[in-house]
C-alpha cells in the first residue's frame, strides 16, 4: 500500500528554499489565489521541498482547509487503491521527463492525467494538472501550480505537454 512518502523521490528532492524564497514568491501565491476566485476548478500549490500544499481554494469536493491540509494524504484516502499505483508511476514518470527538459523549457512544462476521486460513496473522473510556478537555483521543480476538476473523459489518460 502506498504510503506519502513513496510520491517525494530522488527527482523531486528540493533543497536550500529559505524564508527569504517563501518572501519572494508571495506575489505569485496571492495571484494564484486571485485567479482560483474566477474559477470552479480545486486549485492548489504544492511545495516540494516542505512536502506539503502550500494554499489551496475554495473547492467544491472539500472544504479549502481540509485540502491544504490534507497534502498528499488526498490521493491515498480519495483515490481508489487500484489507482495510486498509477498515480505514483506517473509522478515518477513526470519528474523523470521534467528532469530531461532544458532549463530554458521548464517553465512550459505541463503534466496532464485523468483518476477517480471517491467521495462520500461517489467516484467521480477528474482530470488533475501540474505545472511549475516556481524553480529553486538549480532548475529543480519547488512549485507546482495544481488544479483538478470534472473530466470530460470516461477513461484514464495521462500526457506531458511542453510549449
Amino acid at each position: 500500500m502506498p504510503q506519502i512518502d513513496d510520491f517525494f523521490i530522488d527527482k523531486n528532492r528540493v533543497d536550500g528554499i529559505t524564508e527569504e524564497d517563501y518572501e519572494r514568491v508571495q506575489p505569485k501565491i496571492e495571484a494564484v489565489a486571485a485567479a482560483a476566485r474566477t474559477t470552479t476548478n480545486s486549485i492548489y500549490i504544492i511545495d516540494y521541498h516542505k512536502r506539503n500544499f502550500l494554499y489551496s481554494s475554495e473547492n467544491p469536493m472539500l472544504a479549502p482547509v481540509e485540502l491544504k491540509d490534507m497534502g498528499y494524504s488526498l490521493y491515498l484516502d480519495y483515490v481508489p487503491k487500484e489507482e495510486q499505483a498509477m498515480l505514483l508511476e506517473i509522478n515518477r514518470a513526470g519528474f523523470e521527463e521534467f528532469s530531461r527538459i532544458d532549463l530554458a523549457n521548464k517553465m512550459e512544462f505541463v503534466i496532464s492525467y485523468d483518476f477517480h476521486f471517491i467521495q462520500n460513496g461517489r467516484s467521480r473522473m477528474v482530470n488533475h494538472r501540474l505545472t511549475p510556478l516556481a524553480l529553486n537555483s538549480k532548475g529543480q521543480l519547488w512549485l507546482a501550480f495544481a488544479s483538478f476538476s470534472l473530466s470530460p473523459r470516461k477513461h484514464r489518460c495521462a500526457r506531458v505537454l511542453i510549449g
